[in-house]
């Protein structure tokens, strides 16, 4: 994602660029096997020029990272999840660094797909010893329920301070599903400094609930805050909305959420009209919005696995035949995965600025990364999608879950400056530019000729505005509130679903039964005595 040269402006040319790599995967509830994502790992790490140029930073957004349990107890409990992350990424970033292929002679700046086939396998990690000061170092992890981002740098001395953001959409506002953010700050040996927005995020399975997903972003949009909203508005006098407003939205199907609507605890941009709003001021908006992921001076990237599918239906509902989309016919073929790219719900929600406002994708060169299924070991090859790469290059032979339509699930979106599952990467060269070079020029529709003519936020057809001039939904100054209440539920969910499903609570259930037996039975004893 390099800046384009403005010769009108010399401020917009970057004097840097910042080498990040971007993961996101979904996990599927289970351990990763290090090694073998270490294989996938590899390949995204050695896109640079000279090859064994590691990138600055490295970001994971990980999804259904381990069972729900252990996602909502945090801490200690879901540490072994995500040290397996770290584990992996330093074993590929040793490998890439000591390899002996020989580097290519082009810049790779932009970088993005499902890692294709490759020759090096997890045996190729057996004899990979990592050095005692590992390539990497973990700067911050932080999850929403099942939902994490990790934080890694070569350098964490070139990072300031992380803050962080959270929000939950799934039953009753907890992480089941969800999106977890950081942000920093980035420093070059120059001196100058950019600031960075990384968002995790998992939103609503299934083919049909399209709606569901959007409303998901817009829950996003609203509370994913990196400070408490109310704290900002401390000197204003607003009236906090009713148990029953808040239901009602909840409960809302409306596709998007209206900025003036006085059933919202929100606060919104100025042309709001509601009474709450009457007394806002200027500034209070601008910090509310820089309290959001559209902070106009950050870099943003959004990252996991978005779920927008290729079908508002089920395969079980759909006339037959049922054709999916192929690896292994030409590309002219009408099989090939690539002609089922128009009927992706993700390009047509954005394309109607239901969803994802603002945020930019690189053209999709790689097939759907959900939903594969591993043949088992009695199962013929020929019946595997990729039939010929596991013969010739001897992939991991799989094909597609029958009851899904394969699709674009997992997906990494930005602003341009100015398990069953597969990995998908970005890898991305990110200009140095300081919050003033960052910060978009306003106009009263929220974009300016320059920005659209630079290709920023235009969609033909629309009404474009620039979510970092103006916010495409309210701020829910209750976020944080709402947000602290659900935590509380997802702890008490957490724990008792570790005591009744796991060895370690049956451990303390039946520990627990023997005190309370034994207590019980040595006081009887005591006052039997009497």
């Amino acid at each position: 994602m390099a800046a384009t040269p403005n010769s009108e402006d010399d401020m917009l040319v970057p004097k840097t660029m910042l080498d990040l790599l971007l993961v996101t995967f979904n996990c599927g509830k289970d351990f990763i096997e290090p090694k073998s994502f270490a294989a996938a790992l590899q390949h995204g790490l050695g896109q640079g020029a000279p090859r064994t140029q590691l990138p600055d930073l490295v970001v994971f957004s990980l999804q259904e990272v381990s069972p729900i349990s252990y996602a909502y107890c945090g801490g200690a409990t879901l540490e072994p999840y995500l040290s397996k992350f770290d584990e992996a990424l330093n074993l590929a970033a040793t490998y890439v660094v000591s390899a002996s292929a020989s580097t290519g002679d082009g810049v790779e700046n932009d970088v993005v797909g499902v890692p294709p086939p490759q020759p090096v396998r997890a045996e190729d990690f057996e004899d990979v010893e990592v050095p005692q000061s590992s390539p990497y170092t973990l700067v911050r992890s932080k999850n929403v329920g099942m939902t994490a981002v990790l934080l890694f740098a070569k350098d964490p001395k070139q990072l300031g301070k992380v803050q962080e953001a959270e929000t939950g959409f799934g039953v009753m506002d907890m992480g089941n599903k969800g999106a977890v953010a950081l942000r920093t700050t980035y420093f070059d040996t120059q001196e100058r400094f950019t600031e960075l927005t990384f968002v995790a995020a998992h939103l609503r399975h299934g083919e049909a609930h399209v709606s569901d997903r959007n409303n998901n972003w817009n829950t996003m949009m609203a509370e994913l805050t990196f400070a408490d909203p109310k704290k900002v508005l401390e000197d204003l006098d607003f009236e906090k909305p009713t148990i029953a407003a808040l239901q009602e939205q909840e409960n809302s199907d409306d596709d998007e959420l209206e900025p003036d609507s006085d059933r919202t605890p929100l606060l919104g941009p100025p042309a709001c009209t509601s009474p709450h709003h009457a007394g806002l001021r200027e500034k209070h908006l601008v910090q509310l919005h820089d309290l959001s992921m559209f902070k106009p001076s950050s870099h943003l990237f959004v990252a996991g696995d978005l779920n927008y599918r290729i079908s508002d239906k089920e395969p079980k509902e759909c006339p037959k035949p049922i054709v999916f989309p192929s690896f292994d016919v030409p590309t002219e073929d009408p099989r090939h995965w690539s002609h089922f790219l128009s009927r992706d719900q993700l390009t047509i929600e954005r394309a109607a600025q239901r969803t994802c406002h603002g945020l930019d994708e690189h053209p999709i060169r790689f097939g759907p990364s959900y939903k594969y299924k591993h043949l088992r070991d009695d199962e013929d090859i020929s019946h595997a999608e990729n039939a010929n790469a596991a013969r010739e290059k001897h992939e991991i032979a799989w094909k597609w879950a029958s009851n899904r339509w394969p699709s674009w699930c997992d997906r990494i979106l930005f602003f341009r400056p100015g398990g069953d599952h597969r990995p998908v990467f970005l890898r991305v060269g990110v200009p140095i530019l300081t919050p003033a070079e960052m910060i978009p020029p306003r106009t009263e529709e929220g974009v300016s000729p320059e920005g659209a003519e630079a290709g920023q936020d235009v969609l033909i057809g629309a009404e474009v505005t620039d979510p970092r001039v103006r916010l495409p939904v309210p701020i829910n100054v209750f976020a944080w509130e709402k947000r602290a209440t659900a935590r509380r539920r997802e702890w008490i969910f957490g724990w008792t679903g570790r005591v009744w499903s796991t060895a370690e609570g049956a451990v303390v259930l039946v520990s627990s039964v023997a005190i309370v037996f034994a207590t019980w039975y040595l006081y009887r004893a005591w006052h039997e005595a009497r």
